[in-house]
């Protein structure tokens, strides 16, 4: 079981889906400035029955504008697939062969809706995720929390490796697990 600040949860494969750090910034269910910088981080756990792992990926860029008048928040997320970072030269290596990072080298996710609990504390991200030249919707469920000038999002979600046209890196004949599981922390700034 990995923890990741906080949050647990059990996780099985690679280094994956990264255009989500960002948009869940963006996610704000109350008014917030118009512009906003956005910054991120997503961890990823990985096991296979040689080993368990986690990596990182900061290379994450974005944007999100919410309408005071309309209340409609947007915002796009892009995550640069070969940047993960997991501690091991060999496993990025499998990463970056996984993802294709040649002919896609990028990630992005989306925001088309948000969904929140009557305190706006809990809230799910809806949008569309496109990796490894496939776009499916996307939910990711997480806590939000905001001031006037900063707004914070975490929260985890998973996805399976296979879904999105990918093959399970594998060691010495052994592959890693299928689903995977992600964990993003995601800062938005007033400019």
């Amino acid at each position: 079981m990995h923890s990741f600040a906080g949050s647990h949860w059990t996780s099985r494969l690679p280094a994956f889906l990264p255009a989500l750090g960002l948009f869940l910034l963006a996610a704000s269910a109350q008014p917030a400035p118009a512009g906003q910088a956005l910054h991120g981080t997503l961890v990823y756990a990985s096991t296979s029955p040689m080993a368990d792992w986690t990596g990182t990926n900061t290379a994450v860029t974005g944007s999100a504008t919410w309408d005071s008048q309309s209340g409609k928040v947007t915002a796009e997320v892009v995550v640069a697939l070969a940047d993960w970072n997991s501690g091991s030269a060999l496993r990025e290596k499998h990463t970056r062969a996984m993802f294709d990072v040649e002919h896609f080298p990028r990630a992005s996710f989306t925001l088309t809706g948000i969904a929140n609990d009557a305190a706006r504390a809990n809230v799910t991200l809806k949008g569309t995720l496109d990796l490894h030249g496939v776009k499916r919707p996307l939910e990711i469920p997480g806590t939000l929390k905001m001031d006037k000038a900063h707004i914070a999002f975490s929260g985890d979600f998973s996805l399976r490796i296979t879904e999105w046209g990918m093959k399970r890196p594998s060691l010495l004949g052994a592959q890693v697990d299928d689903p995977v599981k992600v964990h993003i922390q995601a800062e938005a700034e007033s400019k």
